[in-house]
């Protein structure tokens, strides 16, 4: 909430610009007073609380509705970036922890991260992305996106489908697509 009053739902990135929603109505950053340190702390206080996750994938489906992208067929997958340097380690709930992991271009030596991205197969439109620890393992990452996207597809009145690597469909990956009782 800033001084005025005005609630803050949160702020995405697109189109090379980055807004603020605030009211239903998007202002571009540039219009945010940032002379004023409390100003951006509660920016980013209000960022935090509410999820960039969270709104990073409502972002996203507002704009595939506003732009009429199909979003019934989607596609998982994640892969890892490898970082140099030193990283500490952060006490934050929400933070990932940069560290060694399998490393899918074959450089063991170097630390990493894993982000996971489900993205519309109408334009390769990314709805959701996930940053995880450096030694995060993919068979975990898609079980639990999967229990999270069956019970949203349940909710849908029209088909949706779920494309993935082997790693979804491993024995406990199917299990988990498989219809409630």
């Amino acid at each position: 909430r800033r001084d005025d009053g005005a609630d803050i739902a949160g702020a995405g990135g697109g189109g090379g610009g980055v807004f603020v929603f605030r009211q239903k109505t998007a202002y571009d950053i540039k219009e945010w007073d940032w002379s004023s340190d409390v100003c951006s702390s509660d920016l980013l206080d209000a960022l935090y609380d509410y999820g960039c996750d969270t709104l990073f994938s409502e972002v996203a489906l507002a704009a595939c509705r506003q732009e009429g992208v199909e979003v019934r067929n989607n596609s998982l997958d994640s892969t890892s970036f490898s970082l140099t340097g030193n990283y500490a380690r952060q006490d934050n709930e929400q933070a990932i922890t940069i560290t060694h992991g399998h490393s899918k271009d074959h450089r063991p030596d170097l630390k990493q991260a894993v982000q996971e991205m489900l993205v519309s197969q109408d334009g390769g439109v990314p709805l959701y992305a996930k940053s995880h620890d450096g030694n995060a393992n993919d068979n975990t990452i898609f079980r639990e996106r999967a229990q999270a996207l069956v019970g949203e597809f349940n909710k849908s009145t029209a088909p949706r489908y779920l494309i993935a690597d082997s790693k979804l469909y491993c024995k406990k990956g199917a299990e988990l697509l498989l219809p409630s009782a």
